[in-house]
């Protein structure tokens, strides 16, 4: 007898959101050596590595300090930032930086101010040429509390 005909399988539909192809465009080592927390489709956390362009090129990232969770909050990041494309859209707008690390800035730092944050990325930046690639790894959290909550426990 001849073998049976294989199943038919319907066509796997998937809605993708336009965070999931941004999420699927971050390169390979960003994907797999940069954690991301994810809750209900939307990233809330993650270490994003961003290649920086030289002084005097501005970043075009709106930076404000937030006084009750203590860390600069980023407001706004132009469309028309070098670095845009680098940022997930979740982390673009009403998101804190809790952390940058390089070892041209002597390694992991956590700011202090919105102030702070600049000059951490300008001392990363400075007397770099356009040649050479400046990479940082930054910390951006939705909820600064949440990283610090035991990762078992949905509630907080």
């Amino acid at each position: 007898p001849a073998p049976p005909p294989p199943p038919k399988t319907a066509p796997i539909e998937a809605n993708y959101t336009e965070n999931d192809i941004r999420a699927a465009a971050q390169s390979t080592n960003d994907l797999l050596h940069q954690p991301c927390t994810i809750m209900n489709g939307h990233m809330t956390s993650g270490f994003i590595t961003l290649t920086l362009p030289p002084l005097p090129i501005k970043l075009g990232i709106y930076l404000e300090f937030n006084l009750i969770f203590g860390y600069p909050e980023v407001k706004n990041v132009s469309p028309t930032s070098p670095i845009a494309i680098q940022i997930p859209l979740d982390f673009r707008k009403d998101c804190f930086i809790t952390s940058i690390e390089s070892n041209l800035i002597g390694g992991c730092v956590i700011p202090t101010s919105a102030k702070h944050c600049v000059d951490i990325f300008n001392v990363a930046r400075a007397g770099r040429s356009i040649m050479e690639r400046v990479q940082v790894v930054v910390n951006f959290a939705k909820n600064p509390m949440a990283l610090f909550l035991p990762q078992d426990d949905p509630y907080f």
